[in-house]
């Protein structure tokens, strides 16, 4: 028999065939066959979920062979392609089906985002990977800005040319849409729309309308809880000409007549929508415009605007009745215009008034009703805010009589009450006087004081201790009758009677006008 020599490999091959064939050789596992060559997606691809957080399902991953059977004990190795984000764990070892699974956190990028697998060592080609993809959606809004339509300029009430933009964006920059972003504005105007909602590129905006005033005006754009928010949009509206006149700080309230205000008027030039306009040099006068007939403006009525186009008065007043009264303000080729109501009280005191007259009384009685004295102004108003000392005296003294009671009093409310007078002797034509330091005095209507009712009766003549019997007394008896005041009181009947013997004729008598039977 011939031997051959066979070359050491193919001795190999055919061992390994051999022993092959005496295991039955399905089980065997040739080396070539347990190399990774391919790698799969069991699941967890295309999902979509929200930037910088977790997929709700997890990356699963399968190795395979040549014969795509699993490689269990591969290292697999899960990196971000696109959109960042990171995998958890980054590195991991197949298991016994070949599988590889792992936790994908998206990135901060909305939009497709990638994650490679690929497997590592173990005699895997280098080029042994798969990308898997996500969809991110931008998480919670978290910051509002403006795009665009700041700082434009435009007439007053006229619409602005540009739209005012703003964009609304999570933590990591993405838009955000359907965010509703309610506007507003100050200043005046208007705004398209209330509230407008986010579209897709995070974006909204509105038309603006600019309010009938001159000057800056803002529009607001306001989500709460964003960052940046609110977002302020400021314009400036121009003036338009002159037209008319409008009083921008009014005369006072209340004055007193003859007395300039306290506030004085200023009138200014505006054109159709009320804004300032500049113009120096205009007249514009002032008149009464109503009130109580017999009114009188005093201080100059005319003054000429500045460069501003304001009219400053300085000494208006009016010197009148008191009541309720406006003021006029006029210009060539303007259109008027009327203030405020003033409301005209009293002027300055200037002199005492019995606004209640001394009445006709008893000696020694109060006069009622209570006499009253009133602060006056020149035309004779009560001065309400007076509060002068006022005196009384007796002026006309036809009895000789004293003034008694309170007769120095505090006016209150611009009126003296006096409510102890009394006169003790009885009298015709009685005068009171009053008067108050720097005031004008007065004296009152005439007034009577009248006698008392009986009040004592007392011997007017002196009789003789002694008289012959049966002769007539001389001088005849004779008695006083007099009031509490000591007032002779006439008509008082009084009757004479003897005592221990003789006789009285004419014992019934009248007293006289001296109080005198």
């Amino acid at each position: 028999m011939t031997y051959r020599s066979i070359p050491r490999p193919r001795r190999l091959a055919l061992l390994l065939s051999g022993l092959a064939s005496a295991c039955g050789g399905e089980d065997l596992v040739l080396p070539e066959e347990g190399v990774p060559t391919s790698i799969v997606v069991v699941s967890g691809n295309a999902q979509n979920g929200t930037v910088n957080t977790a997929l709700p399902a997890g990356i699963v991953v399968r190795v395979l062979d040549v014969q795509s059977r699993p490689v269990p004990g591969q290292e697999v190795r899960f990196s971000p392609v696109t959109g960042g984000g990171s995998a958890a764990p980054a590195t991991t070892t197949t298991n016994a089906e070949g599988q590889a699974t792992t936790a994908w956190t998206l990135g901060a990028a909305a939009g497709v985002q990638q994650l490679e697998a690929r497997a590592v060592g173990g005699g895997a080609p280098s080029n042994l990977a798969i990308v898997l993809t996500a969809t991110a959606s931008a998480s919670a809004a978290a910051a509002i800005e403006a795009v665009s339509g700041d700082a434009q300029t435009a007439t007053a009430g006229s619409t602005l040319d540009d739209s005012l933009i703003v964009r609304v964006t999570d933590a990591a920059d993405n838009p955000v849409a359907g965010v509703n972003v309610a506007w507003s504005v100050t200043g005046g105007g208007t705004v398209s729309e209330a509230t407008t909602t986010t579209g897709a590129d995070g974006r909204t905006g509105v038309r603006r309308t600019l309010g009938t005033t001159a000057g800056a005006q803002t529009t607001i754009a306001t989500v709460a809880g964003l960052t940046g928010s609110p977002v302020t949009f400021t314009a400036t509206a121009t003036v338009g000409s002159a037209g008319k006149l409008d009083v921008t700080t009014q005369p006072s309230a209340t004055a007193s007549s003859g007395a300039p205000f306290a506030q004085q008027p200023r009138v200014q030039i505006e054109d159709a929508n009320g804004n300032p306009v500049s113009a120096a040099g205009r007249a514009i006068t002032a008149e009464i415009a109503s009130g109580p007939g017999g009114a009188t403006l005093i201080g100059v009525p005319t003054v000429a605007t500045n460069s501003s186009g304001l009219a400053i008065f300085t000494n208006l007043g009016i010197t009148g009745p008191a009541g309720s009264y406006t003021l006029n303000f006029t210009g060539v080729d303007l259109t008027g215009t009327t203030s405020a109501p003033v409301t005209l009280t009293a002027g300055a005191a200037s002199r005492l008034a019995f606004t209640v007259q001394p009445s006709n009384a008893t000696a020694g009685a109060a006069i009622a009703p209570a006499v009253r004295v009133t602060v006056q102004d020149a035309l004779g108003q009560t001065v309400t805010g007076a509060t002068n000392a006022i005196t009384v005296s007796i002026g006309s003294n036809p009895g000789g009589g004293t003034l008694s009671g309170t007769t120095t009093v505090n006016a209150v409310s611009g009126v003296a009450t006096f409510s102890t007078l009394a006169i003790n002797r009885s009298g015709s034509n009685y005068t009171l006087n009053a008067s108050a330091a720097g005031l004008t005095g007065t004296t009152s209507a005439t007034f009577d004081i009248l006698t008392g009712p009986p009040a004592a009766m007392a011997a007017s003549v002196t009789i003789p201790a002694t008289t012959t019997a049966a002769t007539t007394v001389a001088p005849d008896a004779a008695v006083r009758v007099t009031d509490a005041s000591g007032n002779p009181v006439p008509g008082v009947s009084v009757t004479f009677a003897a005592v221990n013997g003789g006789s009285v004729s004419g014992e019934s008598q009248t007293t006289s006008a001296q109080g005198i039977a």
